[in-house]
C-alpha cells in the first residue's frame, strides 16, 4: 500500500493511501442518449457512489455536453483476468 506524508499544522503525519479501484461510470444525457467511462480512483466503494451517482460531467471535447451519473458498477480486475482466461 502506498503511503503519502501530510503536514497538517505543521506536523508530520504519515498516512496509507487506499488502493485504487477501478470504476465504470454510467451517463445518460436530458435526451436519454447514454455512455460510460472507467476510472481509477482511491475511494472506497461507498465513497465513489457519493461521488459519481447523481452529478453532472461535462463530456465535451470542444462544447459543454453535459451528462448525469446515474449509477456505478465497481469493477474487479481479478475477476476480467480470470474471465479473460477461461476464453482461451
Amino acid at each position: 500500500m502506498n503511503t503519502s506524508v501530510s503536514t497538517i499544522s505543521g506536523k508530520k503525519k504519515k498516512e496509507e493511501l487506499l488502493p485504487f479501484i477501478y470504476v465504470k461510470v454510467f451517463l445518460r444525457d436530458k435526451q436519454g442518449k447514454e455512455d460510460y467511462f472507467t476510472t481509477p480512483i482511491r475511494l472506497t466503494e461507498e465513497e465513489a457512489h457519493k461521488y459519481y451517482v447523481g452529478r453532472w460531467w461535462n463530456m465535451g471535447i470542444e462544447d459543454d455536453y453535459l451528462m448525469l451519473c446515474y449509477k456505478i458498477e465497481i469493477l474487479h480486475p481479478e475477476e476480467s483476468e480470470n474471465n479473460e482466461e477461461s476464453k482461451q
